[in-house]
């Protein structure tokens, strides 16, 4: 019996020292629904690539650091496609294809969710490049044919300058336009639709200056604030959600089918 343990430690030992990379560190395991696919997201503190992050990368909300993006056959533990802060840099032209535009580990920091084809949803926060106020875009990536497809834009807009008269928030899906919308003049919280025809979006929602909406744009949900309240609501925007709290309640809208959830 001292043998066979003996025998069986090694082995362990030996699994041991082909998974573990003493420069690595894991970050974060994520495996799919069906436990088919796997995602490692590793750091290294030897790896000189790794100080190749955005400079404003912690302003957007981010505080683990991510050096390597991998995916993996969850069942032949094979490596599929590993991206770095340098994957831009390479020659390899099949490889390019599969990089985010703006920087390779965008799909990393903004990991989602695997949708049911195994595909990755994720959303690039522009924060993490210095742009001023709030720029988010969600992606799908099939990282099997190496497509990323734009599933949505979120944005903050202006109402009135230099002085706002409230404040707006956009979420553009394709030919749909949303908006989260608080005016001073009438101290309320509406949820707004429209079609995406205009560039600007304020032109899609508002007849003139003075905010009156078009006869097309629908009302799908409007609320009076507390007098205590004249601010926009706290509010958070978490894919395929946005949720603002007021009045002592969350109003939760699922950005995906445009309806109110509970």
């Amino acid at each position: 019996m001292k043998i066979i343990y003996l025998i069986i430690t090694f082995l362990l030992l030996g699994c041991l020292e082909k998974k573990v990379n003493k420069n690595e560190s894991l970050v974060s395991s994520i495996i799919s629904p069906d436990k088919k696919i796997r995602i490692d997201l590793i750091n290294s503190d030897s790896d000189p690539i790794c100080e190749n992050q955005p400079g404003s990368l912690w302003d957007s909300g981010k505080i683990k650091r991510i050096c390597y993006f991998r995916i993996f056959d969850n069942v032949s533990n094979k490596l599929i496609l590993e991206l770095n802060p340098d994957s831009d840099k390479t020659n390899d032209l099949q490889l390019k294809k599969c990089i985010p535009e703006n920087f390779p580990l965008s799909v990393a920091y903004g990991f989602i969710r695997f949708n049911k084809d195994n595909e990755i949803i994720y959303e690039e926060n522009y924060g993490m490049y210095g742009t001023t106020g709030d720029l988010i875009k969600v992606f799908q990536f099939n990282w099997k044919k190496c497509i990323f497809t734009n599933l949505g834009e979120f944005e903050e807009g202006n109402i009135g300058w230099p002085d706002p008269e409230g404040r707006i928030y956009f979420y553009k899906n394709q030919d749909q336009l949303y908006a989260f919308l608080s005016l001073k003049n009438n101290n309320s919280f509406r949820i707004l639709k429209s079609k995406a025809i205009d560039e600007n979006k304020d032109e899609n929602f508002f007849a003139n200056e003075q905010f009156d909406l078009k006869e097309d744009v629908q009302i799908l949900y409007q609320e009076n604030l507390n007098s205590d309240e004249m601010d926009f609501p706290d509010w958070k925007f978490n894919f395929p959600y946005f949720q603002a709290n007021f009045n002592g309640k969350a109003i939760k809208f699922n950005l995906e089918t445009g309806t109110l959830t509970k």
